[in-house]
């Protein structure tokens, strides 16, 4: 069921127009991808619920010195401030596991998921071509 999930949200028309790889993923190539994800151990994977249905997806990999963030919210889904809401408890979540800063990398035309890690506070690191590199950084929000 969250492998089928994952899929379809994934190849959405406009999750592929957002990503940096906007080429269709099939489904052999997912299959094999999403079971080495919730396995390997540099990667924290989780599906945001609400009322018990799955709602959005996000996900880490974890390096030495960033860990990058990765998300998206299912189209039927969208304008509830999820992205924002699923941020920040998955923030928090891995917070109990390591402390390591976070980066998050979005296409510059992506202006929702921009306004989303802003208001999660995250901070604009750096512009590479058409991507914004933004940085998340514990000891700046030691309160939260």
């Amino acid at each position: 069921k969250d492998i089928d999930f994952v899929f379809h949200c994934s190849n959405e028309i406009s999750v592929r127009e957002n990503s940096i790889n906007n080429n269709l993923i099939y489904y052999s190539d997912h299959r094999i991808w999403f079971k080495k994800k919730i396995i390997d151990k540099s990667h924290l994977f989780w599906i945001l619920l609400n009322n018990d249905n799955p709602c959005g997806i996000i996900r880490f990999e974890l390096s030495k010195k960033l860990d990058h963030l990765s998300y998206l919210i299912a189209k039927n889904n969208r304008g509830n401030k999820f992205g924002k809401k699923m941020i920040e408890l998955a923030i928090k979540k891995k917070k109990q596991i390591r402390t390591n800063n976070i980066i998050a990398i979005t296409l510059v035309k992506n202006e929702q998921s921009i306004k989303t890690l802003e208001s999660c506070g995250f901070i604009l690191h750096n512009k590479k071509k058409n991507l914004l590199n933004y940085i998340y950084k514990y000891k700046e929000h030691e309160k939260t």
